[in-house]
């Protein structure tokens, strides 16, 4: 079973910081010892947090992918909120131990940031929580975790504690102010600017009753990127600007074009549907994510695309050569989506040595679930799984795979929220 990557990094990240409090045996089963330690628990897990929406490069590869960075970047935030939480309720100082100051202001404005830092920081977390938020308003909101996160610095430099800025702890701490402020303040400012970015433009734009399908060609340099990657769009329009991630549908050419399909799913893929023309022009960021195809291993292989979740799938089968498929069945189940197109994409398939069931929406769903449970129950023992499509159809996998006892590391997926 693995372990999440959220998990590992907040209890590193707590361990590592209790273990630098000065602290004796008598005090450590103190109440202030546990507001003490919470409090810099907290404070430690905010900076992580802010580092990890910052989508540097260096970051993916140890947590297994951007989705799993925002997974990570979640769950340090609610933990800090708890740990927070602990910390306001007693008094965080140490039996007979020295409290210091180390920038000293008036009593208003020691109280005062202690209840904004708190307030903000619930306020931030339940709504990024809360799924009836539009987007946009989300993504506003979701910015002022930055200078939440200040306050919550300047209310350790300006309360009386027993860390002293050059201990061990003091270090530590000043470490993550700075990565933490220097975290938002490159999201804000520097990313629109220093972030690999791409301009295209939109080629074409075809829709149906659910999808956008979208073909940008480069204005200037193109993208790089592997089949299965996801990148931000920003589209240069009022209302379009803020960047959103979606798969790429189609494998690296010399010609450098992208293809997208954009299920109407919200506030701003609906103003996009409607919005997008060709001649539009668009900054793509990336390439991201992990849903890249293991071309080392030998055995049997399970697609399972789920509506636009088609998309990184589509991607492989442009990208691969025929000899290079070994026994790869993809499963599609979608409604009344023709993108791509029904006899295209069997032509694709065919061309490629990969055997494809399509189940449209002429199918019953008892007959998708029927045709998903068959295909999962009568898999080898060496199958790869790969899926992309909705949560709920996911879990539903997780289960059926757990039943037929294939070990979890043979099913690959991406979490692909990021609110």
């Amino acid at each position: 079973m693995r372990i999440p990557s959220s998990y590992v990094v907040i209890v590193a990240l707590a361990a590592i910081t209790t273990l630098l409090i000065p602290a004796t045996a008598d005090q450590v089963f103190s109440l202030g010892y546990v507001s003490l330690a919470s409090g810099c628990i907290s404070l430690v897990l905010m900076a992580a947090a802010i580092l990890l929406a910052t989508r540097w490069r260096w970051i993916e590869a140890p947590l297994g992918g951007l989705d799993q960075v925002y997974n990570s970047h979640k769950w340090l935030a609610i933990w800090a909120l708890a740990f927070a939480s602990i910390h306001l309720v007693y008094k965080a100082k140490l039996p007979d131990a020295p409290n210091i100051v180390i920038w000293q202001v008036e009593p208003f404005w020691t109280r005062s940031l202690r209840g904004y830092a708190f307030l903000g920081l619930m306020l931030t977390i339940i709504l990024a929580l809360n799924r009836k938020i539009s987007y946009d308003r989300w993504r506003w909101m979701h910015r002022l975790s930055g200078p939440i996160f200040v306050v919550v610095a300047l209310h350790w430099l300006t309360i009386k504690s027993p860390i002293s800025p050059s201990s061990p702890l003091g270090l530590w701490l000043w470490f993550w102010v700075l990565i933490g402020t220097f975290g938002f303040s490159y999201k804000w400012l520097l990313y629109p600017l220093m972030g690999k970015r791409h301009r295209y433009r939109v080629e074409t734009a075809e829709r149906d009753e659910r999808t956008l399908s979208l073909v940008l060609a480069p204005i200037n340099t193109p993208l790089q990127f592997k089949a299965g990657n996801f990148a931000f769009l920003s589209f240069v329009v009022s209302g379009l600007r803020e960047p959103h991630p979606f798969t790429i549908a189609t494998a690296p050419d010399a010609q450098g074009r992208l293809r997208f399909l954009i299920r109407n799913a919200g506030d701003f893929t609906a103003e996009l549907n409607w919005k997008a023309k060709p001649g539009m022009e668009v900054d793509v960021y990336g390439p991201y994510g992990d849903f890249v195809r293991d071309t080392s291993r030998c055995g049997p292989e399970l697609w399972i695309a789920a509506g636009v979740g088609i998309a990184p799938f589509l991607s492989w089968l442009h990208s691969l050569d025929a000899d290079t498929v070994h026994r790869a069945h993809l499963l599609v189940l979608r409604g009344n989506e023709r993108f791509p197109e029904a006899s295209a994409l069997r032509a694709l398939a065919g061309e490629k040595g990969v055997k494809l069931d399509l189940l449209e929406a002429g199918s019953s769903r008892h007959a998708k679930s029927e045709r998903l449970a068959s295909l999962i129950a009568n898999a080898a023992d060496d199958t790869e799984v790969y899926f992309c499509g909705p949560a709920a159809l996911r879990d539903k996998l997780v289960k059926a795979i757990t039943q037929r006892g294939l070990p979890m590391a043979q099913f690959h997926f991406e979490l692909f929220d990021f609110r």
